[in-house]
């Protein structure tokens, strides 16, 4: 399911081509039966023929490489005292990378440095590229709360016609938590001051709802409504 460029539900069907041709009639009849029992009259159905995608074997090379690598952070600083977040990267002949994702409360970012050093020296490997960023801990857990919420009222709305939604989104910095509804209509439309009023409340009714309550807690939040040209239509805060 996308919403850019186009709102599209798109269902791929490997096998051969005489098996999609068989069952793609009966997929888009299923699809169109589930979005309508939603709801959802926004959407296009794509049912295509999904050939495998099989790798060279340079692709295998590499992606057995990046796992060795990443098996190596993983296991290598474990034996040390950090919070790591998380471990990313890629051993390639192109790229040669760790990313560590950190507590911004961490200050020892030289210690870890040279224990990575040494890490990758041990295992016989080229000098890779290191990056290490911070993460706020209060803001991750709240974003980790908030985001089941923005995708819920991101496919509630963007999935039927009548609320007129182009987009949705969210920022947690600076605070509070806001949430971004983008309408597809322009500032100078004679409709959009209400229709802004009505997906605000919409908005709001969802985030107070029994089913986001123990997400939201008693965070505090704003709601911003845009025009299609990005001009505010209308701004609350709870």
């Amino acid at each position: 399911m996308s919403y850019h460029p186009k709102k599209e539900f798109t269902v791929g069907v490997t096998g051969s081509e005489e098996y999609y041709k068989s069952v793609k009639g009966k997929i888009e009849e299923r699809v169109e039966d589930l979005l309508a029992a939603h709801g959802y009259d926004a959407f296009t159905i794509d049912v295509y023929h999904q050939e495998l995608y099989v790798n060279t074997p340079e692709q295998e090379q590499d992606e057995t490489m990046t796992r060795n690598l990443l098996n190596i952070m993983h296991d290598g600083l474990k034996e040390y005292d950090f919070n790591i977040l998380s471990v990313g990267g890629s051993y390639t002949e192109e790229r040669k990378a760790i990313e560590l994702q950190i507590p911004k409360t961490e200050t020892r970012t030289e210690e870890l440095k040279s224990i990575v050093d040494n890490l990758i020296q041990e295992a016989g490997l080229e000098p890779v590229e290191l990056t290490i960023t911070k993460s706020d801990m209060e803001k991750q857990e709240q974003e980790g709360r908030w985001h089941p919420i923005i995708s819920t009222i991101s496919e509630r709305m963007m999935a039927r016609k009548d609320y007129k939604v182009k987009g949705t989104g969210y920022s947690i910095h600076p605070s509070p938590m806001t949430v971004f509804v983008t309408l597809q209509v322009p500032a100078s439309d004679s409709d959009a001051k209400e229709l802004a009023e009505r997906t605000e409340k919409t908005v709001n009714e969802f985030i107070q709802s029994e089913e986001a309550k123990a997400a939201v807690k008693d965070d505090s939040y704003k709601i911003v409504i845009y025009s299609k040209d990005r001009e505010i239509l209308l701004e609350t805060d709870y």
